[in-house]
């Protein structure tokens, strides 16, 4: 899989699609590095689950919301993993019992072995969170299926799902608030010359791929990313309000131009909050395992633009599976000089376009038949 088929380029094996992924080992410009968005995939290992078990920002705030309320509470936490780890923590620290509901098969048997050595208070129940049965309500949830757009991986819908028919009414929600926020940058210019992946890298891409048995143009997320590297201002993508089960998803976007440049691309970013009294995380300003996402849009070449200029895009928000949503962005730029620049992107969890965006056409592309 990692075999590369010519100078700067790694093959992938995708159904009965041969790709090439454009590489490059050197060490990134300016700290910014790409990677696939794989948090909402069925593609997690050891070094992924080590990832997240070493992101400190984001386990502090969880730890302290856990331990803050999980005495004396039946606990319900969606997506546990194979490590147990928030579960565990309510467990010690005074809940009166413990239901952790976890999807992937190998995750919940490790998470049930470590169970076990907790005692009979904690259980784990293996499927997926909207399916399960619970043998009794809780009063405190704990959910971590928080992607790197918040709602990515499902916890919108899950969360609700869980207020239906997992939760008592008045329980705490850990996290209570998930925000995706976006503005515009240049990211051609961000990357310093041609995109393309670090070769250890690439197994993940392949695998996202495979999970869904497509090629598609999958959701890349760029490191090293700062707020002084945004060029319009921000507006909120979606508003998760878990404790309170409301959702806000916008319609439509408004990124004013703050400085002059060239912009292709926009780029989505997590807040988050794991209790009402706390402080939020910014992924756009922690290093955390939730990367800043870039939405590229589809252009041949950066658009010039200057203070005055006003992006618009129209939102649309579906569920690719009933759980996974996708997005498409449809609007222009609009000149402070009367002109105006069409704008679309997508951001897909599955299927889509293929290469439809500058980032992807010079990243990926179909390998050439094998010649006889």
């Amino acid at each position: 899989m990692n075999d590369p088929t010519g100078p700067g380029w790694h093959a992938v094996e995708v159904a009965s699609t041969r790709l090439e992924v454009r590489v490059d080992a050197a060490p990134p410009h300016g700290g910014r590095r790409l990677w696939p968005s794989v948090g909402e995939y069925p593609v997690y290992d050891e070094f992924l689950y080590y990832v997240m078990l070493q992101d400190e920002p984001r386990n502090t705030l969880f730890e302290q919301a856990i331990t803050a309320h999980a005495q004396g509470r039946t606990v319900v936490e969606l997506g546990t993993g194979p490590d147990l780890l928030w579960s565990t923590l309510a467990a010690k620290h005074g809940a009166r019992r413990v239901l952790a509901v976890e999807a992937l098969e190998h995750s919940a048997r490790e998470a049930a072995r470590r169970a076990a050595a907790l005692g009979p208070h904690v259980s784990v129940v293996h499927g997926d969170a909207t399916e399960v049965e619970l043998p009794e309500r809780g009063d405190m949830c704990v959910v971590e299926l928080v992607g790197a757009i918040g709602g990515a991986e499902g916890i919108a819908d899950a969360v609700a799902d869980a207020w239906k028919r997992h939760l008592r009414p008045g329980a705490v929600v850990v996290p209570n608030r998930v925000r995706t926020r976006v503005a515009a940058l240049g990211a051609r210019r961000l990357l310093g010359g041609e995109p393309a992946l670090h070769p250890d890298v690439v197994p993940y891409l392949g695998e996202v791929l495979r999970s869904v048995g497509s090629v598609f143009d999958l959701r890349m997320c760029l490191t090293g990313l700062t707020a002084a590297d945004l060029m319009t201002t921000s507006d909120l993508l979606e508003d998760l309000d878990l404790a309170a089960d409301r959702q806000h998803h916008a319609r439509r976007l408004r990124l004013e131009v703050t400085r002059p440049g060239a912009i292709d691309s926009g780029v989505l970013w997590l807040e988050l909050q794991c209790a009402a009294d706390q402080e939020v995380l910014d992924s756009l300003e922690t290093v955390t395992n939730w990367m800043p996402v870039l939405l590229p849009f589809h252009l041949s070449e950066p658009v010039p633009v200057t203070p005055g200029d006003v992006l618009h895009l129209d939102v649309t928000r579906r569920l690719f599976d009933g759980v996974h949503p996708e997005w498409s962005f449809t609007g222009s730029i609009e000149h402070a000089d009367g002109s105006v620049t069409p704008v679309t992107a997508e951001s897909p969890y599955a299927d889509g376009p293929f290469r439809g965006s500058w980032l992807h056409r010079e990243l990926l592309r179909e390998a050439a038949p094998d010649t006889p």
